[in-house]
């Protein structure tokens, strides 16, 4: 039988270890603050994404570098059997992502700034974590735990909002194809190492009704797991491979154009190489550039005229002193647009271009992330995979025979086997020569030998001679060059 004595210092003890527990939630936080105040630290994972299996992801491994004020984030994946490595800085507050050729992993890695954060946001867990808002969470304690030998508290984390605690589009349609994400009820499982507040093991999943069973079913959408941890980092770590990025570049048949994002302060000679093809690497011409000083974070655009005996498939390659990256051309791309990058609103003045993170390109309506300047610039707001975003507004996007046959497009409602659709009108859908080419769609009625007439869509290739070529109303032209005489766009 129990003393007396032992027993009112046992009851005691029990009130000191109730009066001294923190509430979950206040434990979690003091948790979260005591990561956030770390300086120095590595720590690895082994990552699963259960939504992206599907599209061939692998094994995916995540490393995350702090020292001081340098962050760094690496990740390591397989997609459909291919390596793919790709480096997250942390620069002067921008997110800097560098990553390799897959088909090249010992060429010099290619580097731009993350322009939404999504990529780096994915990367940490704390931006899951981070965003609990009073009211929205319930966080309970549901144990503890061991992961590469720490000791670690477990909890539970209950979220009545997803919408609020993601911003990422990604991470949203890991979550489901509806557009109301309130409705989705979700939990968080971690497991913080009691001694730096960083989580060894991080569980998130979704929850949906099931008519074989007779509760909720789990759904796993992502899972992190700690492999290795590190309290020391060498400042190599954070060093950037390269000197600048490439925001984007253009060329047509008189000259090329890149804009180029300064990394740091460079004071050197600058060039344009003309390579041979992409597999001979050997340098036909060089064109030097005007631009001796580049400012870091400071926007330069760089140009150069091509030479009149340009290989016919040639590649190119920038270097800014003893850097050198290969440079896209990127034909399609309006040189007219890429020009102005410097000054947005000489860019935003033209209609025709869209300034977007430092470069003005053709205007797309993709690149319109708010629904209210997408719906002001006649483009459409898809909601339709519960993620919104701007888009070219279609024919597919009509969803009643009156919207479709009434709208400035050229699209027809058609009905087959109890499905409709809203259609862009094509040359094949007429039948009857007359109407084939009164058409506004530049249609022609053709009768091949042994067949049947058929509307057939006007092409500039199959205009046979230069005067049919010309006198079109397709504004083709007619060349000459080593593959013979034909018409073309």
């Amino acid at each position: 039988m129990q003393s007396k004595p032992l027993l009112i210092i046992s009851v005691f003890f029990l009130l000191f270890i109730s009066a001294c527990s923190k509430d979950p939630a206040e434990k979690y936080n003091s948790y979260m603050e005591k990561a956030n105040e770390l300086k120095e630290y590595k720590i690895v994972y082994k990552m699963e994404m259960s939504a992206f299996k599907v599209f061939g992801l692998g094994e995916m491994r995540i490393g995350l570098f702090k020292k001081n004020d340098n962050e760094k984030s690496v990740v390591e994946a397989s997609v459909m059997g291919q390596s793919i490595t790709a480096s997250v800085y942390n620069v002067n507050g921008k997110m800097i992502v560098c990553s390799k050729d897959p088909f090249n992993p010992d060429g010099k890695p290619v580097c731009a700034k993350d322009k939404t954060n999504e990529f780096s946001q994915i990367l940490d867990y704390t931006t899951i974590t981070s965003n609990m808002e009073p009211g929205n969470t319930e966080v309970s304690s549901i144990g503890n735990g061991e992961y590469i030998g720490k000791k670690c508290d477990k909890f539970s984390i209950d979220i009545k909002n997803i919408s609020i605690l993601l911003n990422m589009s990604d991470q949203q349609s890991m979550l489901s194809s509806s557009s109301d994400l309130n409705s989705i009820k979700t939990r968080i499982e971690v497991c913080i190492d009691r001694k730096t507040g960083l989580g060894l093991y991080i569980k998130m999943y979704s929850f949906s009704k099931s008519e074989l069973e007779d509760n909720d079913v789990e759904n796993e959408i992502l899972s992190m797991t700690a492999t290795s941890f590190a309290d020391k980092v060498d400042d190599s770590i954070f060093i950037l491979p390269v000197k600048y990025g490439i925001l984007g570049s253009a060329c047509d048949n008189k000259e090329i154009i890149a804009v180029v994002d300064p990394y740091a302060d460079m004071a050197s000679d600058s060039k344009i190489n003309v390579m041979g093809d992409s597999f001979s690497k050997k340098i036909s011409n060089v064109m030097p550039l005007n631009n001796k000083n580049f400012q870091k974070g400071k926007i330069s655009i760089v140009q150069a005229s091509l030479p009149e005996n340009n290989p016919p498939y040639p590649s190119y390659e920038i270097c800014l002193g003893d850097d050198c990256q290969n440079l896209p051309c990127a034909f399609g791309v309006s040189v007219n647009c890429i020009k102005k990058s410097n000054d947005k609103q000489t860019c935003e003045s033209d209609k025709g271009c869209i300034y977007s993170d430092g470069l003005c390109k053709q205007f797309s309506c993709y690149d319109l992330k708010d629904k209210g300047a997408c719906n002001s610039k006649n483009c459409y707001w898809d909601e339709s995979y519960g993620i919104g975003q701007c888009a070219d507004t279609s024919c597919y996007n009509f969803k009643t025979q009156n919207e479709c046959e009434s709208s400035d497009l050229t699209c027809g409602w058609y009905e087959s086997q109890g499905y409709t659709s809203c259609n862009p009108k094509s040359c094949y859908d007429f039948t009857v020569r007359e109407l084939c080419e009164s058409s506004n769609l530049k249609c022609e009625w053709k009768e091949d030998p042994g067949y049947p007439g058929y509307c057939n869509q006007k092409n500039c290739l199959g205009l046979s001679t230069k005067e049919s070529c010309e006198s079109s109303d397709l504004n083709c032209k007619w060349l000459s060059d080593q593959y013979g005489s034909y018409c073309t766009i």
